[in-house]
């Protein structure tokens, strides 16, 4: 084809403007693809921040968080928020992670603390309770708890409690217990946990082994550890703030008497911290006496603040206290306030 230019413009076959729409079309192909594997990433960091903040609302550590990435990643889990819907998917890999464990030689210390932490995750994720009543007698468990187990020989194992009967404890396991090598007559340590409530451990007997099936000695006699940490309760508890008797002559000395105790108002409790409302600052440095009347009962709690946070619109200021000094009956009448507001 001639041009104005002078020179001929040589014009394409059918074959060259194929090519040419091919490369158009692959190219816009690639982009949308490129675009389209950018969205599939930002929602599985989206499914992943979700998922996380999930796991960190019903309170698990950062150690339980990796075992919880060790047993999706056992499972091959595409979406990991599916195991927050089905304690079979925890349960069926329990067995394979407790192997791996073991074929790596982990030493029976360190197996018991993963197989407790794994027991807590488990009772953190599927039964998740604010408030649940103190064991009175080890056979008030409820059936579906986990624990894990210990035997003299040491062999470790996590069960699931079937039934609860007169003298005797029925376990569901996850693995063959002639795999495991669970040896009758022998005696043994179990541990477990329950959620809203506490620890609890007890020496036992394993009385017979059946497939999947372990019959323990249920005992009358068991220890209640560690309690399970309760949320803050809101509260409105007039209180009196003054420094601590060691603060007040320090204070003496130095000119410094912060004088008349602070009046100020217990905005949040729970065990081991309180929350006031107030209007005045206090030194991070000092220990301080807090004052106030539960349940009839005049409290009186040595603590230090540990926070504080200012609304300027209000020209309030909130300060955190941890307790350093309460004696028993306070802290029984405190346990028990919390329980009662749950």
């Amino acid at each position: 084809m001639d041009t104005i230019f002078g020179f001929r413009w040589r014009i394409a076959d059918y074959s060259e403007i194929l090519i040419a729409l091919l490369v158009v079309v692959v190219a816009i192909a690639f982009f949308i693809l490129l675009r389209y594997n950018q969205h599939l990433k930002n929602k599985k960091i989206q499914a992943e921040q979700l998922f996380l903040f999930k796991i960190k609302q019903l309170g698990l550590t950062n150690f339980q968080v990796k075992i919880l990435d060790g047993i999706i990643h056992t499972l091959n889990l595409a979406d990991a928020g599916l195991i927050l819907e089905d304690p079979g998917l925890f349960e069926s890999a329990i067995a394979r992670f407790l192997a791996y464990l073991k074929s790596r030689g982990e030493k029976v210390d360190s197996l018991s603390s993963i197989c407790r932490d794994l027991i807590i995750t488990y009772e953190k994720l599927y039964n998740h309770s604010t408030f649940k009543t103190p064991l009175q007698s080890i056979q008030e468990m409820e059936a579906g708890l986990l624990l894990y187990i210990t035997t003299s020989t040491n062999c470790t194992f996590i069960g699931k409690i079937s039934t609860i009967e007169e003298g005797k404890l029925t376990l569901a396991i996850f693995r063959s217990a002639r795999d495991i090598n669970i040896p009758e007559e022998a005696d043994a340590d179990a541990f477990i946990w329950r959620t809203g409530d506490a620890e609890y451990s007890f020496k036992t007997r394993i009385l017979s082994v059946t497939g999947n099936t372990v019959t323990i000695l249920l005992p009358e006699e068991f220890s209640r550890g560690k309690e399970v940490r309760h949320p803050y309760i809101d509260t409105i508890i007039p209180c009196t703030i003054s420094p601590a008797p060691s603060a007040q002559a320090e204070a003496s000395k130095t000119g410094k008497s912060d004088g008349e105790p602070l009046s100020a108002v217990i905005h949040k409790i729970h065990q081991d911290e309180l929350i006031v409302r107030t209007s005045r600052k206090l030194d991070y440095r000092q220990s301080y006496i807090i004052s106030f009347v539960m349940s009839d009962f005049k409290m009186r709690i040595t603590a230090v603040v540990i926070a504080d946070r200012t609304i300027q619109e209000e020209n309030v200021l909130y300060l955190t206290f941890r307790y350093t000094e309460i004696s028993e009956a306070a802290r029984s009448i405190l346990r028990t306030y919390i329980q009662d507001h749950l």
